[in-house]
């Protein structure tokens, strides 16, 4: 049986991400071990708990009373989704899981609750942002959303980044503010270059770079409703968004016309001069 998050010599440790969904399932703070992967820093495991943000775990939640959804969020191999097969069959005994899994949302959620209205896919959908804070920004869960982004801002100190996207991405769909939805976007991009790293990859990716570019403009669209960030912050996002968009699109141009020696001025801005490249890395 798959063990759960922090059980051991020391015990029970539940995890605090854990926290927004408490109101939805007692074992909101519960982390099911499912094996190796990437998902926690230095362990090199997956999990599946409750949450709606994944950065590599299986992740389940319940958008509205009495018709529970599951949300599923990874790539598996044999060996591990006959271990999945295993823990969703407990989970579902125990009340965990209540219902057959579904597929990834489209963003926005049919919920009676606002808080519960987006997924992980709304992150990166600005025009579904702007709606959604048009129609629930004064009735938002700010308060979950802050705690949230506290535990973001203590993961990037940590140097931990699947935990801080994690932590910025879940206080985001509670309350999309600039902030949080920048700090999901960074971290994204910093888990993505540990990854890279650890497995010495050189390459690029255009879908880790579009999908970053679109979670920055979630984040212009957030501050075009809330105005709140300050004057330097603003600039900053503006011009992260605007050298990733100028490099994806330049990339874009040289991969069509590789028959073709680019010029040097049509080449992609090398990551010293844009700080999203910088934190995915070369």
């Amino acid at each position: 049986m798959p063990r759960a998050h922090g059980i051991g010599a020391n015990g029970r440790k539940p995890d605090n991400l854990g926290m927004g969904y408490l109101g939805q399932t007692p074992y909101a703070k519960t982390w099911f071990d499912l094996g190796t992967g990437n998902a926690v820093r230095g362990n090199n495991d997956r999990y599946l708990h409750t949450g709606r943000v994944s950065a590599g775990c299986i992740t389940q939640w319940s958008p509205q009373a009495g018709r529970p959804r599951t949300r599923i969020s990874f790539q598996a191999g044999a060996a591990m989704t006959k271990r999945l097969a295993l823990l969703l069959w407990f989970a579902s005994g125990s009340g965990l899981l209540c219902a057959p899994p579904s597929a990834m949302g489209s963003g926005a959620v049919r919920s009676p609750n606002p808080s519960f209205s987006l997924d992980q896919s709304a992150l990166s959908q600005p025009d579904t942002i702007a709606a959604w804070l048009k129609q629930h920004a004064t009735t938002a869960d700010r308060r979950t959303a802050q705690r949230y982004f506290e535990m973001g801002v203590s993961a990037q100190k940590q140097g931990n980044w699947s935990r801080a996207a994690k932590a910025f991405g879940e206080s985001a769909l509670f309350f999309p503010t600039p902030a949080a939805l920048k700090g999901y976007g960074d971290s994204l991009l910093r888990d993505l270059a540990s990854v890279r790293a650890r497995n010495r990859d050189t390459t690029q990716s255009g879908a880790d770079l579009s999908r970053s570019l679109a979670v920055y403009r979630s984040a212009l669209a957030a501050e075009a409703q809330l105005k709140m960030l300050s004057a330097p912050a603003l600039a900053q996002l503006r011009a992260d968004e605007s050298c990733l968009s100028e490099h994806l699109a330049k990339a874009d141009a040289t991969t069509t016309t590789a028959m073709t020696p680019a010029r040097s001025a049509d080449r992609p801005a090398p990551a010293s001069e844009c700080r999203p490249l910088a934190l995915y890395g070369r």
